[in-house]
């Protein structure tokens, strides 16, 4: 099945067929692990989400330039 890498707001995303979902057992907020080789992207379901570890393993201590949280829209502590 060939699908279409679109636009979705400010993403891009890749939508699944439902016959493909229920073939695959796949619902709704399922967790899924990314796994990417050799130009593949392979998409596999799990119950284990990451470690504070595990999400920062990439990050090398640089702080962002800036922070641009945009204009408060409530009663934010700034």
């Amino acid at each position: 099945m060939i699908v279409t890498l679109a636009k979705w707001g400010n993403s891009q995303a890749v939508r699944l067929p439902r016959n493909i979902l229920k073939k695959a057992k796949i619902s709704m907020n399922d967790n899924f692990e990314i796994i990417v080789e050799d130009k593949k992207i392979t998409l596999k379901v799990t119950d284990e989400l990451p470690t504070l570890k595990e999400l920062l393993e990439d990050w090398d201590g640089t702080p962002p330039e800036s922070f641009d949280w945009g204009e408060p829209v409530g009663r934010e502590l700034l």
